[in-house]
């Protein structure tokens, strides 16, 4: 056992000693080309800081990393775009640190898995990988691959994918799902009273006032667009349901119960229909999930349904309705939107039309728009994340997309029957994609970074949970 933990502490080493030695002779080719050019050259000063940081990153222990990377990742993901010093923090604090994440999965001992199991890649393991590399591939054969076509891949996809491995495979023996959960459900909670803050009074971290206009005012918080924030909040709304509903871990009950008093009304001041309707739904379903809980779902939608017939003749002539629910030219270009993508999908139904392509062959498109103006529909982006997969990768993409949250989903829901203690973790991460799902259909997280990262984190942990039961 001692010559185990020595190899298994050696082999963590390993990356480190390499990278310092490499930074230091990176290092003094730098004085060199400085000296002899008598000047600051941008590459070896960039090189020379570059292998310096990731040097200070691999000096943290791994759960270290991933908790303090996790607790700033929803500031940072929007603030390289509103000041200048934003771009080298964001890279270094937010973008960097996935790819140390990457090289401690790839160097990680396969004999000293977390739980005292060996944990070995499956089939539906390597379904995450080979749509990031379809997409590549995609990228090559369409022209598109660039420095910044990647970046916007990695940023979008890659670093959720990673996430995904990292947590299901890496070094991580001592970080505790409840802990991941707990940081989690507290971000969402401090993103939902921001998001009141933001709906009361039109002030936000960033000072994004993008969606501040007419009288349905939305809240965006630190997340840049108010569908992206709704569908966080969601997610740590049900997890704080599961955590309560279950007998979740004793530390993390006080933060559900926080999280679910403030979620709801932070939720309501995005304005976004599908986060909303979403949360109402999975909340319940969650409530009635255990007996003991029953009477209180029936009870509070007993009690939705009375306020609401009460009100609704107040409901309906107000500001708010009449300028988000009542919205029906969006709700049809949207219609519209769903009904081409689906045509352009049965055009190229196994590769699709390529990396990128969905507003070119959407414009260039010659279908039928019903009562509505050509120009409103082409004029348009996706608002469906899945079926901007299927047009652009085809169905084989979108497989490889969504076979591994289907497969291990439903494993840990058949998991969950025989294991009533993880109940709250195995159901939680589920509900979670679910509110996500719900998103993902009402908007294109191609844009946005941070939250299409959440549900790749949880199924990563929902993966490393059925490995120590030897389910995958």
């Amino acid at each position: 056992m001692v010559s185990m933990l020595r190899t298994s502490r050696l082999a963590a080493m390993r990356p480190s000693i390499a990278l310092g030695t490499l930074s230091c002779l990176v290092a003094v080719a730098g004085a060199v080309t400085i000296t002899r050019s008598g000047s600051l050259s941008a590459p070896p000063v960039a090189a020379v800081l570059a292998l310096a940081g990731a040097v200070i990153l691999l000096s943290f222990r791994p759960e270290a990393l991933l908790v303090s990377w996790l607790a700033l990742a929803p500031f940072l993901q929007e603030f390289g775009s509103h000041f200048a010093i934003g771009h080298p923090l964001t890279f270094a604090l937010y973008r960097a640190p996935p790819l140390v994440f990457l090289l401690w999965t790839l160097t990680a001992p396969t004999r000293m898995r977390p739980f005292g199991v060996a944990r070995r890649p499956g089939f539906v393991d390597a379904l995450p990988a080979a749509y990031f590399l379809f997409v590549l591939g995609s990228m090559a054969v369409t022209g598109q691959f660039s420095a910044g076509s990647f970046r916007f891949f990695y940023l979008g996809t890659g670093i959720g994918v990673i996430l995904y491995y990292f947590v299901a495979f890496g070094p991580l023996r001592s970080l505790a799902p409840s802990r991941l959960v707990g940081v989690l459900i507290a971000l969402a909670l401090l993103e939902a009273l921001m998001s009141i803050i933001d709906g009361l009074t039109r002030w936000n971290l960033w000072h994004d006032t993008s969606w501040q206009r007419g009288n349905a005012t939305r809240a965006v918080a630190t997340l840049g667009d108010p569908a992206s924030l709704g569908t966080f909040i969601g997610m740590g709304v049900v997890l704080a349901l599961c955590v309560l509903v279950w007998n979740g871990p004793p530390q993390l009950r006080r933060l559900a119960v926080g999280m679910v008093a403030v979620g709801l009304p932070g939720l309501f001041f995005t304005y976004t229909r599908g986060p909303v309707v979403a949360t109402i739904i999975v909340a319940s379903l969650v409530l009635l999930s255990r007996l003991r809980t029953r009477l209180v779902a029936v009870c509070v939608l007993a009690l939705m349904i009375v306020v609401i017939t009460a009100s609704w003749s107040r409901l309906t002539s107000s500001a708010l309705y009449q300028d988000r629910i009542t919205q029906e030219n969006t709700v049809e270009i949207r219609v519209e939107l769903q009904r081409w993508s689906l045509k352009l999908a049965e055009e190229r139904p196994l590769f699709g039309w390529g990396y990128g392509s969905f507003d070119r062959v959407l414009r260039a498109a010659d279908f039928g728009s019903g009562k509505l103006p050509r120009s409103e529909v082409v004029s348009s982006t996706s608002h469906n994340t899945f079926l901007t997969i299927l047009v652009e990768y085809g169905a084989i993409g979108f497989a490889l997309f969504v076979l591994p949250w289907l497969v291990i989903g439903g494993r840990a829901l058949a998991v969950a029957r025989r294991f009533p203690d993880a109940r709250w973790l195995l159901l939680g991460c589920v509900a979670a994609f679910v509110i996500f799902a719900f998103g993902a259909s009402g908007i294109d997280f191609r844009f946005y970074s941070f939250v299409p990262a959440v549900p790749w984190l949880l199924l990563g942990l929902l993966r490393r949970h059925l490995s120590s039961v030897q389910e995958v």
